[in-house]
């Protein structure tokens, strides 16, 4: 925020709440990237097309 509302209390109370906000919306964003990724190497695997990751020797 660039601009202060003037209460400190409220400014920390504020900037919290956006933290918190952004925070809960990657965690959101994060799973769903998991889920979809996981469904796309469910599908392959049904296909043939996906082993895994090579072994390194």
């Amino acid at each position: 925020m660039a601009e202060a509302i003037g209460n400190p209390v409220l400014d920390h109370f504020i900037k919290d709440l956006i933290i918190q906000i952004l925070a809960t919306i990657a965690e959101q964003e994060r799973t769903e990237s998991k889920r979809r990724q996981a469904q796309g190497i469910k599908i392959a695997k049904e296909k043939g097309i996906y082993n895994g990751r090579p072994k390194l020797y």
